[in-house]
């Protein structure tokens, strides 16, 4: 066992100086020798005779056979003497002349057309060049790839949605209506609208499930930390029972979109970081999550509750993951420093919230105090409160004034004589009553009073004057 182990050790000592070729072959055999451990200088050394030659082949390195000799388990390799050394010298030589003949080649040819390269490269479009240059570099020719296909994508995606769900639904309308016509006869005008209607449903439908498939829903990932902090006996413990979460949460969404493996599309799992506070019966705490979804189902990579001590520290319970994802990339940080602020600003807000409504209150009274100012306003005015007229209200006003100053009074003196007899009529009867009721005295002086009524109602009143008149 130890003369193999020494003889493999010398062999690799040995083709391991013979590179890997198709064509170099050795003038003259490798001999390998070994000596004892506690032999000195190189007289004692025994010969086992092996011969060391490079098979041709593809990727393949050089072979050894050795003949079967005694040898002792002590016995160590060491170098070969100087005709071996020549030989491997020119062995190597030959192999490098033949390894390195396309590299010498190949730079000669580059200096070469390195002038004329140059001249044609700076002439291309800049496009042009960045696509050469990316070529040049297969890792940069990826991501130039990845980037450009995802920049595509984020900007036409909805058409792209949009396009598929339309021919979606055409090609199950045509499918559908096919396929139901030859079983059944019915009106085409009924058929095809009806399997229209079926087909739009059916795709709508179809979207509407891949999208609660593939995307991430803030809502959905907070009811399932809530089942499992509701559920955990050590949580319920510390805290008490029941707990109940806040809507006041803050979430990083990352994730999603479209990358490139090689040269095949991928879409990225999407991931959710979370906080909001959660309150039990005996504490208070803080919940930090982080969620993945992982074809089509939710896992959580981190679920952590921090709860406060009574020596004023904080207590950590993890439910999912540990303190190495929970201080990775620093998110639970940035988040939480931000969102414990607002949440102490909670009463600020609720009165800034009272005084925002006490005015716009008080705006909307002013406003509707100057809807009515306005109306007010259009009203016409009588002439008493500085009212005006339009020039053809003063024209009708002048025309009838005229027309009221010339025909009026000799239609008002029938009128007035009418009037006149009807009051002395009355006069009359109201003095035979009372003459009547009166003693001998007081019908003595009748004649006087019923001549002072007489000549009371012959006196004629002026005639009126004036527009309204």
């Amino acid at each position: 066992m130890g003369r193999q182990q020494a003889l493999a050790s010398a062999v690799r000592q040995a083709t391991c100086l013979l590179r890997q070729s198709q064509s170099a072959t050795l003038s003259e055999p490798v001999r390998i020798f070994v000596r004892p451990a506690g032999s000195q200088g190189p007289q004692q050394v025994a010969e086992y005779g092996g011969r060391v030659s490079l098979l041709t082949g593809l990727s393949r390195t050089a072979w050894q056979t050795l003949p079967r000799s005694p040898a002792s388990e002590a016995h160590r390799f060491f170098s070969t003497g100087p005709a071996e050394q020549s030989a491997l010298a020119k062995a190597r030589q030959a192999v490098n002349s033949i390894t390195h003949a396309p590299g010498r080649a190949a730079k000669s040819a580059s200096k070469a057309l390195s002038g004329s390269s140059n001249a044609v490269y700076s002439r291309l479009p800049r496009q042009a060049q960045k696509l050469i240059t990316s070529a040049s570099q297969p890792g940069q020719l990826q991501k130039a790839l990845g980037l450009q296909a995802e920049a595509f994508w984020q900007a036409h995606r909805r058409k792209f949605a949009l396009a598929a769900c339309a021919l979606g639904a055409y090609f199950l309308w045509k499918t559908l209506f096919g396929v139901t016509s030859i079983f059944v006869n019915l009106s085409e005008t009924m058929a095809e609208t009806g399997f229209l209607a079926l087909a739009v449903a059916l795709v709508a439908f179809l979207y509407l499930y891949l999208r609660r498939k593939w995307g991430v829903n803030a809502d959905t990932v907070y009811r399932n930390a809530m089942y499992q902090l509701n559920t955990n006996a050590g949580v319920l413990e510390v805290m008490g029972a029941p707990l109940a979460g806040s809507d006041v949460r803050a979430y990083v969404s990352s994730g999603g979109g479209l990358r490139l493996k090689g040269l095949l599309p991928r879409f990225r799992s999407r991931r959710l970081q979370m906080i909001f506070p959660l309150r039990g019966s005996d504490r208070r705490g803080l919940v930090s999550l982080e969620a993945k979804k992982l074809h089509g189902t939710y896992r959580f990579k981190l679920l952590a509750v921090d709860v406060p001590a009574a020596a004023g520290a904080e207590q950590r319970i993890f439910l999912e993951g540990d303190q190495q994802i929970y201080a990775r990339g620093g998110v639970m940080g940035e988040l939480r420093d931000p969102f414990l602020r607002a949440l102490s600003l909670k009463e600020v807000h609720e009165e800034e919230d009272e005084m925002d409504d006490a005015a716009q209150e008080a705006e909307e009274l002013q406003a509707e105090r100057i809807r009515e100012a306005e109306l007010l306003s259009r009203k016409p005015k009588s002439m008493d409160e500085g009212g005006g007229m339009y020039a053809h209200e003063r024209a009708y006003h002048s025309a009838r004034g005229m027309w009221q100053r010339m025909f009026a009074p000799a239609q008002a003196e029938p009128a007035a004589e009418a009037h006149q007899g009807q009051e002395a009529a009355r006069a009359s009867d109201q003095a035979s009553s009372t003459a009547n009721m009166l003693p001998g005295d007081a019908q003595q002086q009748e004649p006087e009073g019923k001549v002072a009524s007489e000549a009371a109602t012959n006196t004629k009143p002026p005639a009126p004057w004036g527009p309204g008149s």
